[in-house]
């Protein structure tokens, strides 16, 4: 392990904080080829990581096509790092049925911010629309928030969380 994650690990100890790491993984936007687990294993064994993030298939941004998931990886990594939480970056845009199926392979943490973001754009250009002669920032501001709340309701709804 060349990186200097373990040195955070190291330094956040008296303040009982958690540190998540990359650990290179996150390498294209193809899902990652090739036998993972014994590297993750052994990158968790030197930093002492709390969470990884690994590459599955996910992108950051809008999906071109329908991504290609390889739900083995992460349950190869998960029970090759001893049930340590797996973090899925590029979370936006899945299917209901590939939000869930990771969830139950290992992944603990979406990172989920571009289709909310778009959430939130879609909400301005509404108020635009309804308000041809006008609108003033606040009210702007409104309806990208309350546009971008519906859509995380929406995405807890999928996860069994309310409110």
């Amino acid at each position: 392990v060349t990186d200097h994650t373990g040195s955070f690990v190291k330094y956040r100890e008296p303040y009982d904080e958690l540190v998540g790491a990359y650990a290179n993984v996150v390498r294209s936007r193809e899902a990652f080829v090739g036998d993972f687990a014994a590297f993750a294993q052994a990158y968790v064994q030197a930093t002492g990581v709390d969470a990884l993030a690994i590459a599955f298939g996910t992108v950051h941004g809008v999906y071109k096509a329908k991504p290609k998931l390889n739900f083995d990886i992460i349950r190869r990594v998960r029970e090759a790092t001893g049930g340590l939480p797996l973090v899925m970056h590029g979370g936006s845009g899945l299917s209901e049925e590939d939000y869930r199926t990771a969830v139950k392979y290992g992944i603990r943490k979406i990172n989920y911010y571009t289709y909310q973001a778009l959430a939130g754009g879609r909400g301005i250009y509404n108020a635009v629309a309804e308000y041809p002669q006008g609108l003033y920032f606040h009210d702007a501001a409104m309806a990208a928030m309350a546009a971008m709340k519906a859509d995380v309701e929406g995405i807890l709804r999928i996860f069994g969380g309310e409110g």
